[in-house]
This record gives structure tokens, sequence and C-alpha cells, in this order.
């Protein structure tokens, strides 16, 4: 099954192709983890996502919006601190098939 989205690693420090991908596979897990799977991260981030752009948001979305930068956050710093990667930062991407509207 193809992932639903993808996170891309900028280290501050030159690392091997291995090691970045089995970095940005932990934090996918540690989205997950926060957020109870891969539709509830897709499904977080596009809440998030139309927070940003909407005037008005409905109970539901409000309530997925917020948990967004909070998982996010929380993944990027336990890694981030595990690892002492000072300046490094994640990038998160829907897939084309999940970018849009469900």
């Amino acid at each position: 099954m193809k992932q639903p989205y993808f996170v891309r690693f900028h280290s501050a420090r030159e690392l091997p192709v291995r090691q970045k991908i089995a970095i940005e596979l932990l934090f996918a897990k540690e989205l997950e983890r926060g957020l109870g799977g891969a539709h509830a991260v897709v499904m977080a981030h596009r809440a998030w996502r139309d927070a940003c752009d909407a005037a008005e948001l409905s109970p539901q979305t409000a309530s997925l919006a917020v948990k967004w930068p909070s998982a996010f956050d929380t993944a990027q710093r336990v890694f981030l601190n595990e690892a002492g990667e000072r300046g490094s930062y994640f990038e998160f991407y829907l897939t084309p098939q999940n970018a849009g509207a469900c």
C-alpha cells in the first residue's frame, strides 16, 4: 500500500541516504502515533490547511485542525532533541491523490 503522504528530513549536516530515509520513516510513525494512523494524519493536515484558508470552520474541522501543529511539533521535537539535530527540520507533503478535499 502506498503512503498517502511523505516527509522530507533536512539535516544541518550531511547524512547517508539510508539514514535520512530511516529518520523520515520514524518521524512519520511518530505522527501516526500522535494522530491515530495514516488516514488521521491526512485528515488533520487537510483540516489545518483548510483552517488557514477559511473564514469559518465547522466544529469538526476546527477540532481536527488544532491537532496538526501540536502533533507535527511533538514528532519533530521528539526526534530532533533525541538526535541532537540543531538546525534540522522536516517538511510534510500529501501525495497528489490525497492533496484534494475528501
